[in-house]
């Protein structure tokens, strides 16, 4: 089913986000000195992993159909909220408690590019609507 490139597309950009997100804030944790290239490895590291999951949802909008019943989407739909929600709960635990590092808009562009490709699937499922 088509519903179901769009949850592989979530998955492969949330999980390795936040794999990145996680290595990035243990190494601002220990130097927080070299915060611009940490932020800049993590930008860089973020455009490759989004790559395949752009593909995915191009591939799954190429062969979109409706759907005959709404229910076709509910586990597809669930898959994708849950990943969202998982995403913004990991993000938001991850906290530097030095005064020297403020990780706040960090985390908040890392939540925006966990999540922009779950919001594109959400919608994509949306359009399949009967």
């Amino acid at each position: 089913m088509v519903a179901y490139y769009f949850v592989a597309a979530t998955l492969l950009a949330i999980i390795p986000v936040l794999v990145v997100f996680k290595i990035t804030i243990e190494k601002l944790r220990e130097h927080p000195e070299d915060r611009g290239q940490l932020l800049t490895r993590f930008f860089i590291f973020v455009f490759g992993i989004e790559v395949l999951p752009i593909v995915l949802v191009v591939l799954g909008s190429i062969n979109q159909e409706r759907v005959s019943d709404i229910s076709e989407l509910y586990v597809p739909g669930l898959i994708i909220i849950l990943a969202y929600i998982f995403a913004y709960i990991f993000i938001t635990m991850q906290r530097i408690n030095d005064t020297e590092v403020d990780t706040r808009m960090f985390r908040i562009i890392a939540f925006a590019l966990a999540s922009a490709i779950s919001i594109v699937s959400i919608v994509m499922l949306i359009t399949m609507l009967p």
